[in-house]
């Protein structure tokens, strides 16, 4: 009898919530021309910052440093999320 039951139970699992990571909903991509990061690039005196990246988000279409800026792009993204959500 235990071979035709096995671990069945009549009652249903209960699932966990369906994440994704947000390495899935935000992918780095290698481009071969450097843009200007979006996060730390900025005017610093006359001549501005110049930190460039060869990366960038595949969604948003941005250039990004990584780590650094990447992390903080996710965060950002992640606060307006909760901030939409909470309206």
């Amino acid at each position: 009898m235990q071979l035709l039951v096995n671990d069945f139970c009549a009652r249903k699992k209960r699932g966990a919530a369906a994440k994704r990571s947000r390495d899935v909903l935000h992918q780095l991509e290698h481009s071969p021309t450097a843009r200007a990061c979006r996060v730390c690039s900025g005017p610093v005196g006359r001549g501005g910052n110049n930190r460039r990246s060869h990366y960038s988000c595949a969604d948003c279409n941005v250039a990004l440093c990584v780590p650094d800026c990447y992390n903080k792009h996710i965060q950002a993204l992640a606060h307006e999320h909760v901030e939409r959500v909470d309206e």
